[in-house]
């Protein structure tokens, strides 16, 4: 596991990194020279799954690219809420297939989740109507 296996030193200067990257980053792609397609996101996907895996959270470097794409308000709440619960659901298979997560540990967070999430997402959000900020 690359996460276990980095001193803290490292995943410092990852994590910041990634957080001063993502100015400069969503600027590059406000630019009409770059633009983000939807071919482009299972490249873009593949890169930040990699790296989540070391730096935890890549929501903050993900959102210029959703923003360059052209989602708006709800499209993009719902779309980073439906990669993050992906994410964390492979993460969670993963952790259990090599015996770092125990059932116990799964009900709790379950049943933490159940009672600290503070509404559901909509389900018309992540149509296509909200592209662009027209919802």
């Amino acid at each position: 596991m690359l996460y276990a296996g980095a001193t803290s030193e490292h995943l410092r200067l990852i994590i910041g990194s990634f957080l001063v990257a993502a100015v400069p980053l969503r600027r590059l792609l406000q630019t009409r020279y770059l633009s983000v397609r939807l071919v482009h996101f299972p490249f873009i996907g593949a890169v930040f799954g990699l790296l989540s895996a070391i730096v935890v959270s890549t929501g903050p470097v993900l959102a210029p690219f959703y923003l360059s794409y052209g989602l708006r308000r709800s499209a993009y709440i719902a779309r980073e809420s439906f990669c993050a619960l992906a994410l964390h659901l492979t993460r969670g298979a993963v952790f259990t297939r090599y015996a770092l997560l125990s059932g116990d540990a799964v009900t709790v967070g379950v049943v933490l989740g159940s009672v600290c999430s503070a509404a559901p997402g909509s389900a018309g959000a992540c149509s296509t109507g909200c592209r662009t900020g027209s919802s």
